[in-house]
């Protein structure tokens, strides 16, 4: 768990467990049994697929490290409100 307010992207960070369970809820019932489920490898977004396939093991599952999430170089870990104004203004 991270706290509130922090940036991260490519840190591999887990899911909050209460939004996992609702995400999974939720999209299990809308993602066919024979769908490819195409994965970021970071843990928050691979458990869910994980889920998934495990739900429905028709379902057929690959991790692409390409679509992993963004890495915010020098911003990684630390507070939004640290992140020079300018700079982010300028992403």
């Amino acid at each position: 768990m991270i706290a509130p307010g922090i940036c991260y992207g490519a840190s591999d960070i887990p899911a909050i467990p209460e939004a996992l369970d609702a995400a999974f809820a939720w999209l299990d019932n809308l993602v066919p049994n024979n769908a490819q489920l195409l994965s970021s490898p970071l843990q928050r977004c691979a458990e869910l697929a994980r889920r998934l396939h495990a739900a429905a093991p028709t379902r057929t599952l690959a991790f692409d490290a390409r679509i992993a999430e963004r890495d915010c170089g020098r911003w990684e870990l630390l507070p939004w409100d640290d992140v020079p104004r300018d700079e982010l203004d300028a992403w």
